[in-house]
């Protein structure tokens, strides 16, 4: 299959969500032999995008389900902190026996009793 039937393949799949400037940027890749970045490209350009429109994604993970009226609080408060429009994202993890741990970014936020556990193991021995 040559680069420009490959663009057209992939331009036919998106036509309608690419537009023209889409159209020409998948051929740019397909001629470059790119297409394989798309994935992370797209993912870079929504980093950006969220920069740009000050909304940060914010990964909780937590020993316990946490509630809306708890992931409202949790997000007022990360708001007011990052000064950005908070996206939570909640994940379980019983291993963190209590508390959660929050990531966003190159920011991580540790109040789980499992790293407080450690701490004070570390502690012990050390």
């Amino acid at each position: 299959m040559t680069p420009e039937q490959l663009a057209q393949l992939v331009s036919g799949i998106a036509a309608t969500q690419l537009g023209r400037e889409g159209a020409n940027f998948v051929r740019m890749l397909a001629v470059n032999r790119r297409l394989g970045y798309l994935p992370e490209i797209s993912a870079l350009f929504d980093e950006l995008k969220d920069a740009a429109l000050g909304v940060a994604d914010v990964t909780v993970t937590s020993a316990a389900p946490v509630d809306e009226g708890q992931q409202r609080k949790l997000a007022a408060a990360l708001q007011k902190r990052l000064k950005r429009t908070i996206r939570l994202h909640c994940v379980i993890d019983p291993q963190l026996i209590g508390g959660a741990v929050l990531r966003t970014g190159d920011l991580v936020i540790d109040g789980s009793l499992r790293t407080r556990l450690d701490r004070i193991a570390y502690e012990l021995t050390a």
